[in-house]
């Protein structure tokens, strides 16, 4: 068994809208081996019964790390919400090959997903990711940042989430101009104005790592 990581649902957000939903599905699939590389989760994101992923990470700083991975990677029009839960897990004694998994990280994770879809009903229309711990402060400081990083992340332009992307995959400012034909200078203005700099010093910290 498990103990105190962070199981994570994911799903996507009006699926039913989606034009093709296959043509979704593999889009997420890659988007998800895409930040594979960049978080070592105990368990990468796989596709789960309808249109939901599930993965698990090893502590929190990994589970927010990877979430805001993922969604600066997603192509425009396709998009998840997250639910982060925070206890045990194992899995179920089964017969079958690809398991069942079970445990108060799960439980929490959906409560958190569902609470994500309700705030969204709700008319919080930026807010991708909840958390859901036994702690009440914890969960209501966590879910404060992930308000607030929803929202930066939905205001983002689709080349800003992809310059940003760039600096949480490790590549140099240089490195990022080059493959988007723009100035370095270019690219430390947009991390800068998008907030895309803010994003990775408070996810890194998350992560308990020196910012810079």
């Amino acid at each position: 068994m498990a103990l105190n990581t962070v199981a994570i649902i994911a799903d996507i957000v009006r699926s039913r809208e989606i034009g093709s939903r296959d043509a979704a599905q593999l889009i997420l699939e890659e988007a998800f081996r895409r930040v594979r590389d960049l978080v070592d989760l105990e368990e990468p994101f796989r596709p789960t019964v309808g249109d939901e992923f599930q993965a698990v990470a090893g502590d929190l700083g990994d589970a927010i790390w990877v979430t805001m991975a993922a969604r600066l990677t997603f192509p425009a029009g396709v998009e998840c919400r997250f639910g982060l839960g925070r206890g045990d897990t194992h899995l179920v004694t089964s017969s079958e090959r690809d398991g069942i998994r079970d445990g108060s990280a799960w439980w929490r994770a959906r409560e958190a997903i569902e609470t994500a879809h309700r705030e969204q009903s709700n008319g919080r229309s930026s807010l991708r990711t909840s958390f859901a711990s036994d702690d009440i402060s914890e969960t209501n400081g966590v879910n404060a940042y992930l308000t607030i990083r929803d929202h930066v992340i939905s205001r983002m332009k689709k080349q800003e989430r992809s310059i940003a992307f760039g600096r949480m995959s490790g590549a140099t400012q240089s490195a990022i101009a080059r493959a988007h034909e723009v100035s370095q200078s270019a690219v430390s203005q947009s991390l800068q104005r998008s907030g895309g700099a803010a994003l990775i010093d408070s996810a890194t910290l998350w992560k308990g790592r020196p910012v810079g």
